[in-house]
């Protein structure tokens, strides 16, 4: 057995069986933070952002991949990407009254990606269509769709350097 000698007290390096480990031996080791909401209740732990794909091909295959809506992927490839993966393509408006029609009188490029659905007669939720139909978001605002969309798909989202 390796002993380790430090300032306050010895620390075993290989135990067996029934050791008994000195309450010494937790200093320095604090419980994992957890994040909470503005009114208290444990915020959902997300995933690390999505790596940026600059290539529209090449992303719509790997959406396609994850189990997106192969509407939406062809609605990447071939609408909304097609000068490349930007911010600014997925947030400019639609120029074509019939696909605006098509998917509900929606306005931009990136509510093209959502799917509303009415929960009350005066409630409606937006859903992703890019994530797996068994793990898809719900939003109540359509804008979080748009933060969701830019972290978890299309990797354009900014990192805050002070956390």
């Amino acid at each position: 057995m390796a002993l380790v000698e430090t300032p306050n007290r010895t620390i075993s390096t290989h135990c067996q069986g029934d050791t008994p480990i000195s309450a010494n031996d937790a200093v320095g080791l604090s419980v994992p933070y957890v994040r909470r909401t503005k009114t208290g209740r444990r915020a959902p732990v997300c995933g690390p952002p999505q790596t940026f794909e600059g290539h529209p091909l090449i992303l719509a295959t790997r959406l396609a991949g994850e189990g997106a809506d192969p509407g939406a992927v062809d609605l990447i490839r071939d609408v909304i990407f097609v000068g490349g993966v930007t911010g600014e393509a997925l947030t400019a408006p639609i120029k074509s009254r019939e696909l605006s029609l098509k998917y509900g009188g929606v306005r931009k490029m990136w509510q093209l990606l959502l799917q509303v659905t009415e929960r009350a007669p005066c409630a409606k939720s937006h859903c992703c269509r890019l994530c797996p139909q068994e793990r898809r978001p719900e939003y109540k605002n359509a804008v979080d769709g748009l933060r969701h969309l830019k972290r978890d798909h299309f990797g354009m989202s900014v990192a805050c350097q002070y956390w």
